[in-house]
């Protein structure tokens, strides 16, 4: 992570520690809307690498002030449309108006800045050493490690998440490392670990340090949008990659699906409704999660999850995934059918999160 970015990332514990930005400007902002202002006053700055926090909050305030449309002082200023297009026009070529308060969902916008994101990973790679760490690196078997470990009692797959769009800051005292190995010990059948820095504050160098300090499987959690992640995710030590069935179409998703078999990797495919499950099970993953939260809305319903529990084959492992918060909520949706249960801000909100992974599973 570059400087540019530990800046960012110390706006945004600021902002959702304090939250004294929204007050200041008279006004309430959601975790989604201080995220979107962050990620313009990152573009806007992101090439320097050397601005400090009081300036990246100086382009915060901008952006603030552009989303809506008022000035510092609460009087009417420019339009919406203006004050955006100034606020994004700092940055020196990278276009991130499709992250406008424009866009359709929160998926799609977080989509739009994924795709940016790789793309300028995939121009700098080097190719060979990516290979020569990805052969390195032996899947060690996400999906038979779940099945085995149901066959006694919940898998948990836990996930190592320090931010997300929804919630905000979640853990400020983040040590990958520390919390994977605390949550392997507590019971845990795998790890998924969040690789996307800019809604999540993760990345791949969480993924490489987890993997290599535990021995149980680790999930690559990110938004995998073309066959380059998957080559990243095994030479950080992935033994599995996400697909988002609400993210991409059948033909994408059959290239990562086929991409990741390549690399050995096991797929974990994500759906929400029962169109996106009939597209799932065409794929034939190894993995299939009913994630509670919608992503267009971040909407969370555990009983969307217990509606399509009857719908999943018995070929799959099934997995439910958002929401759970007690042994109460695992224990009913294992009643309904499923055999693995990802749960991440539950656990990352505790002092212990490996005390409360032990009372999620008895």
């Amino acid at each position: 992570m570059n400087a540019g970015s530990y800046a960012v990332e110390a706006v945004i514990v600021a902002l959702f520690a304090a939250g004294d930005t929204a007050a200041d400007i008279g006004t309430e902002l959601d975790a989604a809307d201080l995220f979107e202002v962050v990620i313009n006053a990152a573009a806007a700055t992101d090439r320097s690498n050397i601005l400090s926090a009081d300036t990246y909050l100086l382009h915060i305030h901008s952006a603030i002030d552009a989303q809506l449309g008022t000035g510092r002082n609460g009087k009417d200023t420019n339009s919406k449309g203006e004050q955006q297009r100034k606020a994004t026009e700092f940055h020196a070529g990278t276009s991130v108006s499709t992250m406008g308060t424009g866009m359709s969902s929160h998926l799609e916008r977080i989509l739009a800045n994924t795709r940016i994101e790789v793309s300028a990973r995939k121009a700098a790679a080097e190719f060979a050493a990516l290979e020569e760490a990805a052969a390195a690196h032996t899947p060690r078997g996400f999906a038979r490690a779940l099945r085995e470990r149901a066959e006694t009692g919940p898998a948990v797959i836990a996930e190592l998440k320090k931010a997300s769009p929804s919630k905000g800051l979640i853990r400020a005292e983040f040590e990958p490392v520390a919390l994977g190995t605390e949550l392997e010990a507590a019971g845990a059948a795998c790890l998924s670990v969040l690789t996307d820095e800019v809604f999540f504050l993760g990345g791949l160098e969480n993924l490489r340090r987890v993997s290599a300090a535990v021995k149980i499987p680790c999930l690559r959690k990110d938004f995998m949008v073309e066959p380059f992640q998957v080559l990243e995710a095994r030479a950080a030590g992935a033994d599995a990659i996400l697909l988002i069935m609400a993210a991409l179409g059948d033909e994408d998703l059959r290239v990562l699906r086929d991409t990741a078999r390549t690399y050995g990797l096991d797929v974990l495919c994500e759906v929400h409704d029962q169109e996106e499950l009939d597209r799932a099970l065409q794929l034939d993953c190894e993995c299939v999660g009913v994630n509670s939260r919608n992503l267009k809305t971040f909407d969370v319903s555990i009983e969307r999850a217990v509606e399509l529990a009857s719908q999943l084959p018995d070929g799959v492992v099934r997995v439910a995934e958002s929401g759970i918060a007690s042994r109460q909520d695992v224990e009913n949706l294992r009643v309904a059918g499923f055999d693995a249960f990802l749960i991440g801000e539950t656990l990352m909100r505790q002092p212990s999160p490996g005390a409360m992974l032990r009372e999620l599973i008895g």
